[in-house]
């Protein structure tokens, strides 16, 4: 998030036809963005972030990128966020949107749906980056798996939430989500000890 840093990137994927493994029937993938957002890498600087803890609004996080809410879904102007993380989120969008752009000039099927990635410092941004995507309105879907994920909001309401959509992968022993926890984390969380991983996380968690 510094001007020629490299701070994560867009994958386009098409989309594709496949079976259901419960039921056997044939399911058409849509056509959709990977946002992954790359964690802790600028040392000194990602410690000051994640040591701006004081909230900002996130109607001043949307109104610094130039947004409003005409996602059509009820909004939530008590919504806030960690500073340090909205600065980040402030930073990236801008080039997130440049990337969504360039990537749909390059592809014939636009994407309905963004699903966005990332770990520890990238989850937190992550959060805040779908925040915006959801204000925005732009993509029909919004989906995504938060690993590590600081806690960053306070006042968060069910939609705004987005337990329906993002799976918050919750490592119960990183001392960064422990010193969080004062706060708020968007999705519904699937807690992770460190132990083995492989097969812990099941498509019911959103049931």
């Amino acid at each position: 998030y510094e001007e020629n840093a490299i701070s994560g990137f867009v994958a386009y994927h098409p989309g594709m036809a496949a079976s259901s493994p419960s039921s056997g029937r044939s399911v058409n993938g849509k056509p959709e963005l990977h946002v992954v957002v790359q964690g802790s890498y600028l040392g000194i600087q990602d410690s000051l972030s994640n040591a701006k803890f004081w909230l900002k609004p996130f109607s001043k996080v949307l109104e610094k990128l130039g947004l409003r809410d005409i996602s059509g879904k009820p909004s939530n102007d008590q919504l806030k966020e960690h500073r340090g993380y909205a600065e980040i989120v402030q930073q990236l969008y801008p080039q997130l949107e440049a990337a969504i752009r360039k990537a749909e000039l390059k592809i014939e099927k636009k994407a309905e749906r963004i699903t966005v990635s990332g770990h520890s410092l990238g989850s937190a941004v992550g959060a805040g980056l779908l925040q915006a995507l959801r204000a925005a309105g732009q993509f029909s879907e919004l989906e995504a798996f938060l690993f590590a994920q600081p806690r960053s909001f306070k006042h968060l309401d069910d939609a705004c939430s987005m337990k329906d959509s993002v799976l918050d992968i919750r490592n119960i022993n990183d001392p960064v989500v422990m010193a969080s926890e004062v706060y708020e984390g968007l999705g519904k969380q699937v807690a992770f000890d460190g132990a083995a991983f492989v097969g812990a996380v099941k498509p019911e968690a959103f049931s």
